[in-house]
């Protein structure tokens, strides 16, 4: 049997074991904080955005070699997001998200070839950093005591962290290094591991919120970015170069959400940022023929499928409630109907 379509199916079923573990949680013990309810959303997007990665690329990459190889970091990286978006303890989040950036640095390396292996590098070596910001966050939260320095050095790190695996300025440009990887590798780089220094965000928003300190940093950052972001978007002559500044750029918006402490917002745009993005790198292989089809009908509008739509604006809905103190099942999955009747 291929390997990716085995990798889609393990990557299925951990998502439905993730979500299934964390309502019966809710169910058996009610919730003190929303971010349960922000666990489960972010939880079923990461799950269904691995496993739309595997169905893609059991096609994408069919016939070609080290797909084994392939499959297996797939499943590393995605179960990495899971479990750093799926706890409330920042060490097993730091786990999570170790393995992610360790498992995505060698999934761009897929090709063999020296500049695979060189773009990998970059990737792993700025990635790293990240890690090590993140990991000294841990350090001083454990060893802190609680003080006033410790909880502004461990927001400020985790601040940092975040904005390095947002690729946002000034240490975006490994984020189109990244484009020596396959189309379904960068699926999940934009929509899910770029994003998920958000979603670390998200998850440990009261580690975050902690210090306007460290607000400040994400909003100043994050500024810049955009315009950075921007810039690249423009410059650029590659479709992998411009999609790489306008995930900079976006990014650099989550973080003014941020550090604006508008942390719905900020889920909002990630979601929907993730959804779109992997859309367009999904359909990268076939740009120029749908193009080509499409030339003497530029004037009917996209359509995109039912599915995504409903997925989206379900998600949506309980995005918007996933903050909001004391929110029960029933009104989460009201405010899901709500967006979905709009």
């Amino acid at each position: 049997m291929n390997p990716l379509v085995v990798a889609r199916r393990v990557l299925a079923g951990v998502m439905v074991a993730a979500v299934l573990v964390l309502l019966l949680g809710v169910v058996v013990r009610p919730p003190d904080e929303p971010t349960t309810w922000l666990r489960m959303v972010l939880a079923a997007y990461v799950g269904v955005l691995g496993w739309a990665v595997a169905a893609y690329a059991a096609t994408n990459l069919r016939g070609q070699p080290r797909t084994g190889r392939f499959s297996l970091l797939l499943v590393a990286a995605v179960g990495g997001l899971l479990t750093m978006v799926s706890t409330g303890s920042l060490v097993v989040s730091a786990v999570g998200w170790t393995v992610s950036g360790a498992a995505t640095a060698a999934l761009v390396a897929h090709r063999g070839d020296a500049r695979a292996r060189r773009a990998a590098g970059v990737v792993a070596s700025r990635l790293l950093v990240g890690d090590v910001a993140l990991w000294l966050g841990v350090g001083v939260a454990l060893t802190g005591g609680g003080s006033f320095v410790a909880t502004t050095g461990t927001s400020v790190l985790l601040a940092v962290a975040v904005l390095v695996r947002s690729a946002a300025f000034p240490v975006q440009r490994w984020l189109p290094e990244t484009a020596e990887a396959p189309s379904p590798v960068s699926a999940l780089l934009h929509a899910g591991v770029v994003n998920g220094g958000a979603m670390l965000a998200l998850s440990h928003w009261s580690v975050l919120a902690a210090s306007p300190a460290a607000l400040v940093v994400l909003a100043v950052v994050g500024v810049a970015s955009v315009g950075v972001g921007l810039a690249a978007l423009r410059l650029r002559p590659d479709v992998k170069g411009r999609l790489a500044g306008s995930t900079t750029a976006q990014m650099g918006l989550v973080a003014v959400q941020l550090g604006l402490a508008l942390p719905v917002a900020a889920l909002l745009h990630v979601l929907g940022h993730g959804c779109w993005k992997a859309r367009l790198f999904l359909r990268a292989g076939g740009a120029v023929d749908r193009a080509r089809a499409s030339a003497p009908r530029s004037d009917v509008p996209a359509r995109v499928h039912p599915l995504v739509l409903v997925v989206v604006a379900a998600g949506a809905g309980l995005a918007v409630g996933a903050l909001v103190p004391g929110l029960s099942l029933p009104a989460a999955l009201a405010a899901a109907v709500a967006v979905l009747a709009v």
